[in-house]
């Protein structure tokens, strides 16, 4: 089976040579481990490991549900045990430089009230000429002729809002402003539909489909269930 069939027949509960397995995010940390175990040390990225350990591949349709622009990654300052960075999404944070892989600690986000999210849903026009592609034909075809699952991004609802706001800060908007944050959800569900469209009326053939929040911790959601169905089901 190639991994298409195999993807497609496991999503359809028909037999299986073997259940497809996809992995992602492994940390450098990882790498110099199995580098000292005996992992060659060409094979030191998501690309090649793959590959390497028989783990099954896909094929991304482009679509562009992003920040456009996104903010501009520098350093603010630097120390010689951290420094603090700006990310591609306007969020500045701690990054420790002890050499070990970590979750960054941040101070600040780009959204915070009603008057920041007009100014950063700039970066989320969604008649901005650069979301949307000239060669879908060509990427189309592609997808006809692929081996691997081919899979189309929807974005996020809630888990990009709290990237730009904060754990904290998109929690007190859900009490604060309650309207602000249902009308920044409808907007990303609205941008993902605009780009995901050409992709389908081109003909691209798609076997899957992602969508994340990354909204849950280990003492529960961020939001209540209530919430959840409010703003984010059909």
């Amino acid at each position: 089976m190639t991994q298409r069939e195999r993807f497609v027949a496991c999503m359809k509960y028909e037999p299986v040579d073997h259940v497809p397995d996809r992995e992602f995010g492994y940390w450098d940390d990882t790498f110099i481990r199995w580098h000292e175990e005996g992992l060659p040390k060409e094979i030191n990225s998501n690309s090649n490991c793959d590959p390497f350990f028989g783990f099954e591949g896909r094929m991304m349709v482009p679509t562009a549900e992003g920040l456009i622009p996104g903010f501009e990654t520098k350093v603010l300052e630097q120390t010689d045990q951290h420094k603090i960075v700006q990310d591609s999404e306007g969020a500045r944070k701690i990054i420790y430089t002890d050499g070990k892989d970590t979750i960054p600690r941040y101070l600040d986000f780009p959204i915070k009230d009603r008057a920041s999210w007009e100014q950063f849903r700039e970066r989320l026009r969604i008649d901005d000429p650069a979301r949307y592609r000239d060669d879908w034909e060509e990427i189309a075809r592609r997808t006809h002729e692929s081996d691997v699952p081919v899979q189309i991004r929807g974005g996020s609802l809630f888990g990009r809002p709290r990237n730009w706001a904060g754990f904290e800060g998109i929690s007190m908007l859900c009490y604060d402003d309650p309207a602000l944050v249902e009308e920044i959800i409808e907007h990303l569900c609205e941008l993902a539909v605009a780009v995901i469209t050409p992709a389908l009326e081109a003909g691209c053939r798609v076997d899957c489909g992602s969508f994340w929040e990354d909204i849950n911790f280990k003492q529960g959601c961020i939001i209540s269930p209530k919430m959840f169905h409010q703003w984010l089901t059909p």
